[in-house]
């Protein structure tokens, strides 16, 4: 499955949904005077992934019904790094990031769900759990992902939704939480995780 593969490939880059990256491509501009091929695909400067994962990030809290929300400037106060592609996001119950996966062949967002889930397991040191699905929300398909670790670091769990991109390709989206916190048992819960995909797909939209 050379498609899955190069996903994994591309996950592994960086580390598991508690702490990994999924790399952007570089862009290098085309020489002086050089002639795009009509239809032929340019990639975007990585300086726009990040803007529009801003912006979808900020439409994304401001939705999820999170408590006291708000996007951080680095990775000081969480164990997520800051990517090119992404942005990474604390409140209450935990913190995850919003990053853009830029079209890539014939990647599915099922694909994306199986390597983040891959990349999981490897870094989980304990009992590990998780599982996959794509779910129909307001006639959308949402590819979503779930984990649960518990190791020498404490117990914790993983929420990860794949939208497809208007612009083609993918925004990832991730909730992690300590579930030893009373704030992050009531994350866990089916209603408010119902709550939080439809603001994936309302930030999405915008």
């Amino acid at each position: 499955m050379p498609i899955l593969s190069n996903c994994v490939d591309l996950m592994n880059r960086g580390l598991a949904p508690s702490n990994f990256a999924i790399a952007a491509p570089g862009y290098s501009p085309p020489p002086t005077g050089a002639v795009t091929a009509p239809g032929s695909f340019q990639p975007e400067p990585e300086e726009n992934y990040r803007i529009e994962a801003i912006e979808i990030a900020t439409n994304f809290i401001l939705n999820s019904g999170l408590q006291n929300p708000r996007l951080l400037r680095d990775a000081s106060e969480s164990s997520i790094p800051v990517t090119a592609n992404g942005v990474v996001w604390k409140s209450e119950e935990g913190y995850g990031f919003v990053r853009i996966v830029p079209e890539q062949g014939e990647t599915k967002g099922i694909d994306i769900a199986s390597a983040i889930a891959a990349a999981d397991a490897k870094e989980c040191k304990g009992k590990f759990a998780t599982g996959r699905e794509a779910e129909l929300i307001d006639s959308e398909v949402i590819f979503r992902g779930f984990s649960a670790c518990e190791d020498t670091d404490g117990a914790r769990s993983a929420q990860y939704f794949v939208l497809p991109r208007k612009k083609g390709g993918f925004v990832v989206f991730s909730l992690v939480s300590e579930m030893q916190t009373g704030q992050a048992h009531k994350v866990l819960n089916d209603e408010k995780l119902l709550e939080i995909r439809k603001a994936a797909l309302v930030a999405v939209a915008q």
